[in-house]
């Protein structure tokens, strides 16, 4: 059973997209696949972790699969984006102007959380009396 689950955490730790973090190589980051797996294994055995894994790699080449077709086909003459219009100037100067006050409230998020903070301490005054 040790080999099982040793083999395991190698397969899985070999399939699993990684988002690699400045810092996070030397130390022994617990990613939540990771801890989905070890968890599935201990509660439902390992064919039911083994068929959740090989499910979730068919679902990622699914998933690439269609992105291919919808983004990366070329297009045909009778496409419906052979037919779009062009953005107006108020199309795009509305785009630019969303796109702005993300960026700004994405950088500058201290207003916005400011604004919320007063609500979690009411909740936080509120459940620590109660115990939870």
């Amino acid at each position: 059973l040790y080999a099982l689950r040793h083999s395991l955490s190698v397969v899985t730790a070999a399939i699993q997209p990684r988002l690699r973090l400045s810092g996070t190589n030397r130390l022994r980051f617990a990613s939540p696949w990771r801890l989905a797996m070890e968890a599935a294994m201990r509660r439902f055995g390992a064919l039911v972790t083994i068929a959740a894994a090989l499910g979730n790699v068919i679902a990622a080449g699914f998933l690439l699969w269609a992105f291919q077709r919808a983004f990366l086909a070329p297009a045909s003459e009778d496409s419906a984006t052979s037919r779009v219009a062009r953005t107006s100037p108020g199309e795009a100067l509305l785009a630019l102007i969303l796109i702005l006050v993300l960026l700004g409230s994405g950088f500058y998020s201290e207003p916005w959380i400011e604004l919320v903070e007063h609500s979690f301490v009411n909740l936080d005054a509120l459940y620590a009396d109660s115990g939870h």
